[in-house]
């Protein structure tokens, strides 16, 4: 591990740190198999900073973790490696963009995209 202008930049292979029956592995693996067309639609900016299928999975890491505010989650994001694999080497959203994705964007899809995760969850038993 090194900085660079006052960032912790992690090894690449952060997943091998992270023990391999982490439930993390299996939920990222489950929304990938999740259609975000909706949620694309919801959240279009072209200034956007991260992807939100990537918000998503956070969010629901977040909720597994018992975190549900936004704060505390823009903490995880910035000191839980499980969470900075989730962001790959994106930069950790700030509180008020986890509140806004959350509360304007997420709302209006909540319901389908929570129905598919557990559609997978019942095909996996």
């Amino acid at each position: 591990m090194y900085r660079d202008r006052n960032q912790v930049v992690l090894p690449l292979e952060i997943e091998k740190i992270i023990p391999q029956n982490d439930p993390v592995f299996k939920l990222v693996e489950i929304c990938e198999k999740l259609d975000y067309s909706k949620l694309e639609k919801e959240y279009v900016r072209s200034w956007r900073k991260l992807n939100p299928t990537t918000m998503f999975i956070i969010l629901v890491y977040a909720y597994m973790r018992r975190l549900y505010s936004s704060r505390q989650i823009e903490e995880a994001c910035k000191t839980d490696i499980r969470f900075m694999w989730i962001l790959g080497m994106e930069s950790a959203p700030d509180h008020s963009t986890i509140a806004r994705f959350q509360n304007e964007k997420l709302v209006p899809v909540m319901e389908d995209l929570f129905y598919q995760l557990i559609n997978q969850l019942i095909d996996m038993n």
